[in-house]
Formats: structure tokens, C-alpha cells, sequence
């Protein structure tokens, strides 16, 4: 299968973290099962959930949890939340990029919600979620202080995925495959099924203080090709940004 018209190559060569495609188009972009597994899709938490959980694990003091919490809850409290910019929705996927890969299928006018959340720390994130009968879209982008911030950050993600496919009653399974997209210092790439149907995919990801998040179901993609052209250029993007 050829490239839409008008479309051009993804730049493969670009970067050492990007994987070889084949040489031609696989199969196109193919819908996953629609509208389903939307409401057990959880963000995942940020670094200071995580030190939660895993001080629970090592057994600290009750009382040294709930003044970590606290601490936590305030400055969760304390955060800014606003509407994201033309600028921040630069940094994250959404539904109208998906539109050139699915035949029919046109993102809904207020579906869709962007946030900017800036932490009293300095850090911050692009929430950005989209919804309708067909496609669902979490994509969340997340610039920390530090790599050492973001590689809490980044094994955060596997937490809230979890809690979330647990609270969706089971049936839900991942196929991890990095031979279709990896980028950065840390990256995982999934199909996910339900039931042994594909359902969609799901991508985390980390290069130093900037990590990456993405999910979405109704559509599932399985080249690397078609995968390398749809997110390549959001990649660059947040490669490029402050």
C-alpha cells in the first residue's frame, strides 16, 4: 500500500533511537473495537504518587506515609490548572492527526479537552483527552526538572495503566512491541487487545526531563510505518521544545 497522497516519508534516518521500517506499507491503520474501554483509562500518577506507593511497599511508618501524603495532597492542592495554548497542544497527540488514517472518521467539535497543569516545583504537563463513539485519546506530555524526575515519572505511567486495566474488569491484555516504535532514553510501544481483538495502542516514553505518554482505543495501529508517520512529528516536535 502506498502513502496517502500528498504525504511524505517519515524522516527515519533522523535519529539513532528510531527503528529501521520495511521498505514498503503494511496494512493501514484498522478500527479497534469502538467505544469501548474508555472510563478505565486513568492518567498516571505523577513522581510524588509513585514515592507513595513505593514507600507503602517498603514498610514505612504509617506515620511517615501520611506526612508524605499530606505533603503530597498539598502540593497536588497548590497546582495551576488552565486551558492549554495552541502552543501546548503542539506537545501532544490529538484526534484531528489521527483523522488522515481512518476513512470516515472526523474529530468531533467539543470532544476534546487540553489542560495545562504547572506544579509549584516548576514542572509541567499537557493533558490533553478526547472522546466520542468511535475513538478514544489520552495524551498527556510532562517536562520535569530533571531525567531523574521524569524516570519516576515515566515508571509512574505503568502503575496508572495498571490500576486502570484493573478497574476495566479484566479481558485486557498488552503486546509489548518496540520493534514497531521506540524513542528517546526509555521507551515502551503496545498493541493492546481485549478479548484477542485488537483494541488500540499505548506508548510511554522519556528523553531526560521529558516524558511521554499516549493511549487510545476504536483504532489500532500494527506498521511501523504508518506508526513512525503518525508520531515521528510530535516527537520532533517536543524534541525541539524548551
Amino acid at each position: 500500500m502506498q502513502p496517502p497522497p500528498g504525504r511524505q516519508p517519515a524522516p527515519w534516518q533522523q535519529g539513532p533511537q528510531y527503528g529501521a521500517p520495511p521498505p514498503q506499507y503494511g496494512a493501514p491503520p484498522q478500527y479497534g473495537a469502538p467505544g469501548y474501554g474508555m472510563q478505565q483509562y486513568y492518567p498516571p500518577p505523577r513522581k510524588r504518587k509513585v514515592w507513595l506507593i513505593v514507600l507503602l511497599v517498603i514498610g514505612i511508618p504509617i506515620v511517615l506515609v501520611l506526612g508524605v501524603v499530606g505533603l503530597a495532597v498539598g502540593m497536588n492542592a497548590m497546582a495551576e490548572e488552565k486551558p492549554a495554548s495552541a502552543a501546548d497542544k503542539q506537545l501532544v497527540l490529538k484526534a484531528e492527526d489521527i483523522e488522515p488514517y481512518l476513512d470516515g472518521f472526523h474529530a468531533t467539535p467539543g470532544k476534546e479537552k487540553a489542560t495545562r497543569i504547572e506544579q509549584i516545583d516548576d514542572s509541567w504537563e499537557i493533558d490533553y483527552e478526547y472522546e466520542d463513539d468511535t475513538v478514544y485519546l489520552m495524551s498527556i506530555y510532562v517536562h520535569e526538572n530533571s531525567a531523574e524526575d521524569a524516570k519516576y515519572t515515566y515508571s509512574g505511567q505503568e502503575i496508572g495503566t495498571s490500576v486502570g486495566y484493573a478497574q476495566g474488569g479484566g479481558g485486557i491484555k498488552e503486546i509489548e512491541r518496540n520493534d514497531l516504535f521506540k524513542w528517546g532514553d526509555q521507551s515502551k510501544f503496545f498493541l493492546i487487545q481485549k478479548n484477542g481483538q485488537n483494541l488500540g495502542n499505548r506508548l510511554v516514553a522519556r528523553k531526560g526531563g521529558k516524558v511521554v505518554y499516549i493511549i487510545f482505543s476504536g483504532v489500532y495501529f500494527d506498521d511501523p510505518q504508518w506508526i513512525h508517520e503518525l508520531l515521528d512529528p510530535l516527537m520532533q516536535r517536543i524534541e525541539t521544545s524548551g
